[in-house]
């Protein structure tokens, strides 16, 4: 009876003293930063240290834009992902897919802020007041994705037996460690290297400044869009750098300045994998981080671990045990082909600013990996904030494997299929106008950057924002010095407005009314004169379908527009003054009608030249009467509206 109260106040004091420790590991929160294994950057080497003496590497890898990939370069670059991994069981990789919201002091908005300097002063107006509802945005704000891989290096001298003696520590024994951590710079300084040859992807290393930043903007998610920080200091540990503001810890995550976390796992090894079909990810709104971190076990580990799963499974006779025999042998079969047993965590972070909306937000993100993509997560409650820290960069360690119980065999063919690699489409480097597009991204267009053909056609259903689409359109031209000429074709146009702005010319088409334009109108050069001709020539097809054109059709028409021009030209200024034929100065621009080309058509038969095309010019003046005279379609040739200039730069019909 004794000995029962002895060992219960016994354990009674050990469970009081570690309820003690939690609490106030969890109430003090300014010492997370000694907690934080982050220690210094070698620039010279593009390797950091960390606290426990461990090395690492940390790499921003440039996502894929899956939208412009065909299915074969998708399952390439998706194979290429194998190279990550031709990595020493020493190290330990993560791959890091961070979609967040721009910051308002993300260098991209003042690099679009000082384009076009001497813009139209309308179109300047709202470009700038786009760019700052975009950067205000909070709902349906625009997201930024960025994969970072990050290398962590064990060396062997981590594991090696401390001497018992500290006397023993002599010069010698001080000259031996400083070689041996020589020698494990340098072989991971090899891995470094192999790692960025043998990536298929646009891959730029992480200095100092860069890993702190990115922390910087995890721990103070709020203090970080106000300010910018000071760069990093050489002389203090990067964790004395990171946080600013007390964070407060749970089991369950962490709340940074009023934004709270939460975290969930992968239960299990995903059933059905794919190329590419992990992009489906940018259809999440919101900002999320998801975190695939890998140890590499040594084959003496992998062969001892299979060797005694089969053992136990060669004499089991249930059904469930004969299944996980056949899955064995595949798995074997599959590594005897040259693939690689691999210990994943999987692990996916969301946060915001409420709990309810938390709730929300794990609701959809439970929803998402189960209905699209056939993931079974696990909602962390009591070691969420372990693998919140963890799924930082460098901050992995396969020891952490061991209390977590979260760490998946799984082989490497399938994990390059769900590795987060993908980007929604990103837009072009220099563009005119900002847009979002259906996953929030950023969108910078020119529509017109094709020099040979700067046409567009905007085809949509009705209420789906064409008229607000193309007058941003609009206003993004305008924005040039070239200041572009702009012809709009539109049905029931809304773009009368922007006439008033730009002096443009609105021209209404009414079937009922006389036509308020015509196509022979504007300066007759050569590229006029060949459309008019195609135009006839194809209203002539229209109306007539067993027509033939004819090289010599062509010649016709174009000849008798240069000389209904030539004589029209001649002809400004001629009045009758008291009788007398004068000729007045004038600048007027030349206005043809069809009966004038007509006209010059018929002439053409008594030249000398055209003596053979006189059959020929008889039908093309036959199959043209419904255009001239009192033909039917003769209101759509003719120059009976009003006289619209010429000299604008906007056109809106």
């Amino acid at each position: 009876m004794i000995k029962h109260n002895y060992f219960e106040t016994y354990f009674s004091l050990m469970e009081r003293n570690r309820k003690a420790c939690s609490e106030a590991l969890f109430k003090r929160p300014e010492s997370l930063g000694r907690l934080l294994p982050y220690d210094e950057y070698y620039p010279q080497y593009g390797i950091f240290r960390q606290k426990d003496g461990s090395l690492g590497a940390v790499f921003a890898i440039e996502t894929l834009e899956h939208e412009t990939l065909s299915g074969d370069e998708i399952v390439r670059s998706v194979k290429s992902l194998k190279n990550w991994f031709n990595l020493s069981h020493k190290v330990a990789v993560q791959v890091i897919y961070d979609q967040r919201s721009y910051s308002p002091l993300d260098p991209i908005w003042k690099e679009y802020e000082e384009q076009f300097p001497g813009a139209n002063p309308v179109s300047r107006t709202l470009y700038e007041e786009k760019i700052r509802t975009l950067k205000e945005a909070k709902v349906n704000m625009p997201l930024t994705r960025t994969l970072y891989v990050s290398l962590r290096y064990f060396p062997e001298c981590l594991k090696s037996k401390k001497i018992k003696n500290p006397l023993q520590r002599g010069e010698w024994h001080l000259l031996h460690e400083v070689k041996e951590f020589v020698s494990e710079l340098k072989k991971f300084q090899a891995m470094i290297y192999d790692f960025k040859e043998n990536s298929k992807f646009k891959i730029k290393p992480l200095d100092g400044d860069g890993l702190l930043t990115f922390l910087r903007g995890f721990f103070n998610p709020i203090e970080s869009t106000k300010r910018k920080f000071s760069p990093y200091n050489k002389s203090f540990p990067i964790a004395d750098q990171i946080l600013l503001n007390a964070p407060t810890l749970s089991h369950t995550g962490i709340e940074r300045e009023g934004i709270k976390t939460r975290t969930f796992s992968l239960k299990t090894s995903p059933q059905s994998v794919f190329p590419g079909g992990i992009s489906e990810l940018t259809q999440i709104k919101f900002p999320v981080r998801i975190s695939a971190s890998f140890s590499i076990p040594t084959e003496k580990h992998v062969k001892r671990h299979f060797n005694w799963k089969e053992l136990f499974l060669e004499s089991a006779l249930s059904p469930n045990s004969k299944r996980q025999k056949k899955e064995n042998d595949e798995v074997r079969e599959r590594l005897a082909y040259g693939d690689k047993i691999l210990y994943m965590t999987y692990t996916i972070t969301i946060e915001a600013e409420t709990e309810e909306l938390l709730d929300q937000r794990s609701r959809e993100i439970l929803s998402f990996f189960s209905n699209e993509l056939e993931y079974d997560l696990i909602p962390e409650k009591d070691i969420g904030l372990g693998l919140c820290l963890a799924s930082l960069p460098l901050s992995y360690s396969p020891e952490t494997q061991i209390s977590s119980q979260r760490a998946i065999r799984i082989l490497l063919g399938d994990v390059i299929n769900f590795l987060p690699i993908f980007d929604s489409f990103r837009g072009m480097d220099k563009p005119l106008q900002l847009f979002t597009s259906r996953e929030n991204n950023l969108v910078p267009l020119d529509l017109s950057s094709n020099i040979l053909a700067p046409h567009l056609c905007v085809l949509a259903d009705s209420g789906s924002g064409k008229s607000g689409f193309i007058n941003d359109y609009i206003h993004s031209v305008k924005k040039t010095e070239s200041d572009p000429l702009i012809f709009v074709i539109d049905k029931k146009s809304s773009y009368q407005m922007l006439c008033t702005q730009f002096d443009g010319d609105f021209t209404v088409f009414d079937p009922c009314q006389k036509m308020p334009f015509s196509p022979f109108r504007g300066n007759y050069d050569d590229g006029k004169i060949s459309f008019l001709s195609q135009l006839l020539l194809s209203a002539i097809k229209l109306t007539s379908s067993k027509f033939e054109v004819e090289s010599e059709h062509l010649t016709a028409i174009s000849k008798a527009l240069k000389s209904a021009y030539s004589n029209k030209y001649d002809q400004r200024g001629l009045k009758f003054i008291d009788g007398e034929l004068v000729t007045e100065e004038t600048d007027e621009p030349v206005h043809l009608t069809i009966d004038d080309v007509i006209r010059e058509l018929a002439i053409l038969k008594s030249f000398k030249e055209f003596e053979n095309y006189a059959d020929l010019i008889d039908e093309l003046i036959s199959k043209l009467r419904p255009f001239y005279g009192d033909g039917i379609y003769t209101p759509y040739f003719s120059v009976e509206g009003r006289n619209t200039r010429s000299d604008k730069g906007f056109y809106v019909y």
